[in-house]
């Protein structure tokens, strides 16, 4: 049996838990900033919102490139495709309008003084990151080695990356101020990290037609091309993560349907996104899920009696835990205390919660058996992966710089999951007519579709437009084992590519 290494999970939850205890009322665990690694076949699992299968990108057939040659071969080949794709389809800026696949269209004559379009088309390129080095620091160290290779090898047509980090502390005060000073500046895009922080500039940055691409955040929100078509999320969102849940029972639970569910909700941003997704969910499943009891607790709670009594005297088959940081042991404890892990079916730990150390070692066996999704992507210090070509490539560029030993994962996430993909897009707009301007960034943006080198093989990358804004919706679901203090493989890769609604978030829920 294939176990998770104790340590992979914990590098993606100290990152979500730092975000969680950094951002007040809206906290937000950074979900798969840096995610543990999937492989092998895809399982065509059942995960659309409207129970219909999903469409599967079988990327594992044939032979996977053993080069950085052969990548970089296909790398081109993917760009080429795309860029045919929207010059077939009649894409681009005409008149003052951009338009995309998916009926994905932009009003550019909004934008103050045009700079939709034509902003920064020649000199270096130039790119904001907005994070809390503290937190993050390592992340934006291994995008910055990304980029200096590029530039190395001669930029993006000829014209080099210029990075700028700027420490906004996860304080969404700071954040404002950060993009105040540059929202009247070159940058092709300005990237946020945080849920609290992003939300803070992302109506500014929309209006202001700068690109907010791949945010670091798995909230739902970041995938709504349509009302904030210039923000971009890049991992895999709370709201995919609670269909790969409902897939889960669909296709384990099947003697047991309709289930009831009940669900521990921590009292903000965080807990609300993860209960409106899997409430939207339920109510199109309907065969799968009869009832949703949801039990919210304060996000400063250390202790969850109370709560898991209440849940277990709703007598639910299934029991999703929405929280994160000090809910997560306590819930677990708290839940073998009052009898709901003997009486559910199945019990799921949100991707913030999944540090064997913090949660569920303490607690001996209580954490046994339960399930989690991982993020699709690869850990560049598995084992798994030391002979891949990419995560060799990545790690090399890591060792050159000053990361601590400790952080090398995390820099690597930021090289090869954040870098790799924003370089990509920008040459998919360097190669089209009127070069790398914003609105040609943000076509890229909406119209990716790339084997991602450090996304596992069979889960798509990709974007539709105004139909598809989530980039990654493939997983594999894992299951605790207390005997192994270890994540174990459960499932085969599925592929929910284009099965996680749009959402635009008022606050509560997406519409």
């Amino acid at each position: 049996m294939h176990l998770l290494r104790r340590h992979a999970f914990p590098i993606l939850a100290i990152l979500a838990l730092v975000v969680a205890a950094c951002s007040g009322d809206t906290d937000d665990p950074v979900a798969d900033a840096v995610s543990q690694p999937t492989g092998g076949a895809v399982d065509q699992g059942l995960g659309s919102t409207d129970s219909t299968e999903p469409d599967v990108l079988d990327l594992t057939a044939g032979s996977e490139p053993s080069t950085m040659a052969e990548l970089e071969a296909s790398w081109a080949g993917n760009r080429s495709a795309v860029v045919d794709r929207l010059r077939e389809g009649g894409y681009g800026v005409t008149d003052e309008r951009l338009s995309g696949p998916g009926d994905f269209v932009v009003d550019l004559s909004r934008c103050p003084a045009g700079r939709g379009g034509d902003v920064a088309t020649t000199g270096p390129i130039e790119i904001v990151h907005i994070v809390s080095t503290a937190d993050a620091g390592a992340y934006a160290d291994g995008a910055r080695a990304y980029f200096d290779h590029v530039n190395s090898q001669g930029g993006i047509d000829g014209r080099r990356i210029d990075y700028e980090v700027v420490d906004d502390e996860l304080v969404p005060t700071k954040t404002i101020e950060a993009v105040d000073d540059r929202v009247d500046g070159n940058a092709i895009g300005i990237t946020t990290f945080g849920t609290a922080t992003s939300q803070s500039v992302f109506d500014q940055l929309n209006r202001a037609c700068i690109p907010q691409p791949f945010v670091g955040s798995a909230h739902p929100a970041w995938g709504d091309p349509r009302t904030h078509p210039w923000t971009l999320g890049l991992q895999l969102s709370y709201a995919t993560e609670t269909i790969h849940w409902g897939n889960w029972i669909k296709r384990n639970l099947t003697a047991q349907l309709p289930i009831k569910v009940a669900a521990l909700a921590i009292d903000n941003d965080y807990g609300r996104a993860y209960r409106a997704a899997f409430e939207q969910w339920a109510s199109t499943n309907g065969d799968v899920v009869s009832d949703v009891v949801v039990v919210e607790h304060d996000p400063s709670a250390t202790e969850l009696s109370a709560e898991l009594t209440e849940i277990r005297a709703a007598d639910p088959d299934v029991f999703l835990a929405m929280t994160a940081g000090s809910g997560c042991g306590a819930a677990v404890d708290a839940g073998e205390a009052a009898g709901v892990n003997e009486i559910t079916d199945a019990r799921f730990l949100p991707t913030a919660c999944t540090d064997p150390q913090r949660f569920l070692i303490p607690n001996e066996r209580d954490g046994d058996g339960y399930l989690a999704v991982d993020g699709g992507v690869k850990a560049a210090d598995d084992p798994l992966y030391e002979s891949d070509p990419f995560v060799t490539f990545v790690n090399g560029l890591i060792a050159d710089t000053d990361v601590a030993p400790e952080q090398a994962a995390l820099a690597a996430a930021g090289a090869g999951q954040f870098a790799w993909a924003y370089v990509e897009a920008l040459r998919i707009a360097a190669e089209l007519d009127g070069g790398v301007t914003r609105a040609n960034f943000l076509l890229a943006l909406r119209s990716l579709e790339l084997r991602h080198p450090m996304v596992v093989a069979g889960i798509t990358f990709a974007t539709d437009g105004a139909d598809d804004g989530h980039p990654i919706e493939g997983a594999r679901m894992m299951r605790y084992s207390a005997g192994q203090q270890a994540w174990e493989k459960e499932s085969l890769v599925v592929d929910l590519n284009r099965a996680t609604p749009n959402c635009n978030w008022d606050g509560t829920v997406c519409s």
